[in-house]
């Protein structure tokens, strides 16, 4: 296989994401035990993404983010089913890294090997403005999220999350 060089920037890493049953007991527990303090969360209701099987809805997930970072820490709790199934899955989902070119880092990763678990849209259509992809072998996923999604992190947290400033 050849190797493709890529433009992927791990300094553009601002949060690592767990899945997790109880949003409000999983703030109680992380805050005590690390001191940190979070967003007030707030929802999104049929979250819908092209996957290699097919487009898949999550009909509802949770998500607050942590005040402190740059390498926020993201909470999600999703109903069951879909692409966040808590049932198949706990703990670390992935890690997130902003970018300006979300199809063309997605792309250069697929030709060196890595496979999209999911996407905005399909990859006819560029990916949009977030693509999770994992690494080949395994592992956790990277999700490379568009910088245009900025402003409303920030409205949604209340900080920024650029990555200077925790």
């Amino acid at each position: 296989m050849k190797t493709v060089q890529t433009n992927v920037d791990y300094r553009r890493l601002f949060q690592v994401c767990m899945l997790v049953p109880d949003m409000d007991e999983a703030i109680r527990s992380m805050g005590g035990a690390s001191g940190l303090t979070f967003a007030e969360p707030w929802s999104y209701d049929n979250l819908v993404y092209w996957t290699p099987r097919g487009v898949i809805t999550t009909s509802r997930i949770r998500v607050t983010y942590s005040h402190q970072g740059p390498q926020h820490f993201e909470l999600i709790q999703p109903a069951p089913g879909g692409f966040f199934d808590v049932e198949r899955q706990r703990g670390l989902h992935h890690v997130g890294m902003w970018s300006d070119d979300v199809g063309g880092e997605t792309a250069a990763l697929v030709a060196d090997g890595w496979a999209v678990e999911a996407a905005a849209v399909s990859p006819e259509e560029g990916y949009g403005r977030v693509s999770f992809l994992r690494p080949p072998g395994g592992g956790t996923l990277l999700e490379i999220v568009s910088t245009q999604i900025m402003p409303l992190m920030r409205g949604r947290v209340g900080k920024p999350l650029d990555g200077k400033t925790a």
